[in-house]
């Protein structure tokens, strides 16, 4: 039984006022060491399951740690407070469990002003002049007093091999703990996370600088065809090829590229030596300014039983918040997809919707910040609001961003290696080659590049004979008349400008032939 002080003058709702017994207790008389007074008190005895589990907890803890300090212990762990919620999740008052959860490990302090406590014949009692809390007089807990915001779960079944059996318990902080007034330096927030995490209203969280930005030195390519989540690429080796190729053909057109990949996915890929390789949700705050460009790989794709577990906490006690999870996508068995248009716009106006994977409620925006808004973050780790020079961006995803797209593409399109984009035969581009290395001053038996063009006062023409000569020494077994050919093809394509840099599908193509 637990007794407790009540007012007969405003009684509460669960105490009958023929339950009401008066008790002696003791007070302090003023400052600490001046020593008690006694007085009467209207008292009522009752059931406090709060204050029950809360006694269990404290001499549970008391007795490992004591074991601890006296070499004894046998390894036991300090986890009632994971025991009580699992006992509310399996039927036990919830209000109770969590209010005995909230009571301190054990009491080094008081449990109702926080204060230093003294002992007392044995018994803690607050050493505070304005809290008379005494072991030996008042319970620990307190009826107005602060509520967890924790839950256990028990896993049988883990999803994945090796992973143990076992009870997980998570818990949010006290909001009086955290920060007051905070300002919070995020530039892809989630405005209902943080009204979970504080316990304000929604409407009360202030929200700036979120609206969508045209970025001057990012030009960024999205693919059209699908989301590429994680599963998708670890089961098709095709798909793992044409992204090897994107890989490869980032590595060939850019310095020094920066590549984002689901860690799990990592084994699947050959990377450049000299590249950086990220992972999704591990790259914020990092910085790659010398990077001109990124080539995100796929979705990010959180476990959205771990999502609705974090909505689950948040969402507790709050009265504008509710967890959701209720799935829209295009399989079968779910709700209707939710269709997002891309930040995009072609050459006639005309934009792009695709048909998205969401969640209601809470779980979906804690999906979207783990997904969209993922992406936005691994995309701005080259820096491109700092650059002085052109940022390249490429999602090999159709998830949709808040980022401005330049330019989409299909996957096969965007796979494609830069000969295949190139509207001139493939020798060619091997000639092309060749001559690149001329230009660097690695040409064959140092073959000059001088002898490619020949001067007429102030105009400069391109030397066939040059060209038919490096052929040969490249190893090009072909006439002077189809090197012609493909000198002409050469100058009438776009990519007959040394001094241009020009795109094709969204990569960048560095031309080296002459005029």
């Amino acid at each position: 039984m637990i007794t407790r002080e009540v007012d007969p003058e405003a009684l509460p709702e669960d105490v009958d006022e023929a339950d009401i017994e008066t008790k002696t207790v003791r007070e302090h008389k003023g400052m600490p060491g001046e020593g008690y007074t006694e007085v009467e008190k209207a008292v009522v005895e009752g059931t406090m399951l709060e204050e029950t589990l809360a006694q269990c907890k404290l001499h549970y803890n008391e007795t490992l740690i004591a074991r601890m300090r006296d070499d004894r212990w046998s390894g036991t762990p300090l986890v009632f407070d994971a025991l009580l919620a699992a006992a509310a999740a399996a039927g036990l008052d919830d209000e109770s469990a969590r209010k005995a959860i909230a009571v301190a490990t054990t009491l080094d302090h008081c449990p109702w002003c926080g204060e230093d406590v003294g002992f007392d014949n044995g018994a803690r009692h607050c050493e505070s002049a304005t809290c008379d809390w005494h072991e030996a007089d008042h319970n620990i807990t307190r009826r107005d007093g602060p509520i967890a915001r924790g839950r256990a779960e028990l896993d049988l079944e883990p999803e994945k091999a090796g992973e143990p059996q076992g009870l997980f318990y998570e818990e949010l902080p006290q909001p009086s703990s955290l920060p007051d007034s905070p300002l919070i330096l995020d530039a892809t927030t989630t405005k209902r996370k943080i009204a979970g995490l504080y316990q304000t209203p929604v409407d009360d969280v202030l929200v700036t600088g979120d609206e969508p930005q045209a970025f001057e030195n990012l030009r960024t390519t999205q693919v059209l065809d699908g989301q590429y989540h994680a599963g998708t690429i670890d089961d098709s080796e095709s798909l793992q090829g044409r992204i090897q190729r994107v890989i490869d053909t980032a590595a060939d057109v850019h310095q020094s590229p920066l590549f984002v990949v689901k860690r799990g996915l990592q084994p699947h890929f050959d990377f450049p030596d000299d590249s950086p390789v990220l992972h999704y949700h591990a790259a914020r705050g990092l910085n790659f300014n010398d990077c001109d460009a990124v080539v995100a790989i796929g979705a990010p794709h959180p476990r959205v039983g771990d999502l609705e577990r974090e909505a689950e906490l948040l969402a507790m006690d709050h009265p504008d918040l509710r967890v959701g999870g209720e799935e829209h996508s295009t399989r079968s068995d779910t709700a209707d997809p939710v269709y997002r248009k891309l930040h995009f716009e072609d050459g006639d106006g005309q934009g792009r919707a695709v048909p998205t994977k969401h969640f209601s409620g809470l779980t979906g925006d804690l999906f979207e910040e783990a997904r969209s808004k993922e992406l936005t973050q691994v995309i701005h780790r080259t820096r491109p609001v700092l650059a002085d020079e052109t940022k390249h961006a490429y999602l090999l995803t159709n998830v949709p961003t808040d980022v401005p797209i330049d330019e989409v593409a299909s996957f096969d399109e965007l796979a494609d290696p830069i000969e295949a984009m190139l509207p001139v035969p493939e020798g060619a581009v091997d000639l092309l080659e060749a001559v690149d290395d001329v230009v660097h001053g690695e040409g064959p038996d140092g073959f000059r590049a001088d002898r490619l063009v020949e001067r007429d006062g102030g105009t400069i023409a391109n030397r066939v004979e040059g060209y038919h000569r490096l052929a040969q020494l490249a190893g090009l077994d072909v006439s002077q008349r189809t090197v012609y050919n493909w000198v002409h093809a050469q100058r009438t394509s776009a990519s007959c400008n040394p001094r241009a840099t020009n795109s094709t599908l969204g990569w960048p193509t560095r031309a080296i032939l002459l005029l």
